[in-house]
């Protein structure tokens, strides 16, 4: 009985390890498309796929990337936006 509670309790962290890489990449993989975007100068794209990178993150994201989005927004016209970006950067 022990012996198969340890294989399932390895098992269930394994299965959260996973789901955490699995969020890892698609963060990693919208911040690679945003930043495309941004070099397309296609800003107002580029800025909601860094919107989704950081909701797939549980809305956490690396202040570079957040001061990227900050850029995106502001070639796209869009202030509060900004303003809400370099906020979370300061906090």
């Amino acid at each position: 009985m022990m012996k198969q509670t340890a294989v399932i309790f390895i098992l269930f962290l394994s299965s959260i390890t996973t789901y955490g890489q699995n969020i890892a990449r698609e963060y990693s993989y919208l911040v690679k498309i945003a930043d495309s975007l941004y070099n397309a100068k296609d800003y107002k794209t580029s800025a909601y796929n860094y919107s989704e990178a950081f909701k797939a993150n549980g809305w956490k994201a690396l202040p570079n990337d957040r001061y990227n989005a900050a850029c995106s927004w502001a070639l796209a016209g869009v202030p509060d936006s900004v303003l809400f970006q370099l906020v979370q950067i300061a906090n």
